[in-house]
């Protein structure tokens, strides 16, 4: 089985997304990936890996949005 590449620019988005909601496991879920593998790459960005990166010209994210869906129905009723 081959391993999926994600985009730079996905991760940088995912990783954005995990530090406004502070919810790893609500991005996770909304993108169809492990808790894991964003934890990893949240890691990643703040260790500098990939060099200097500011998220702040990563488009912004309402994660405050998605919280109130998710804790009224306990669940990701859709991705995006």
């Amino acid at each position: 089985m081959k391993r999926k590449k994600y985009s730079f620019d996905l991760k940088k988005q995912v990783v954005k997304e995990a530090k406004e909601t502070g919810n790893l496991a609500v991005v996770a879920r909304r993108h169809e990936l492990s808790t894991t593998m964003v934890s990893r790459w949240k890691r990643e960005v703040e260790s500098g890996k990939h060099g200097e990166i500011d998220l702040a010209i990563v488009p912004s994210f309402d994660g405050e949005t998605l919280l109130k869906t998710i804790s009224s129905n306990g669940y990701l009723v859709s991705r995006h």
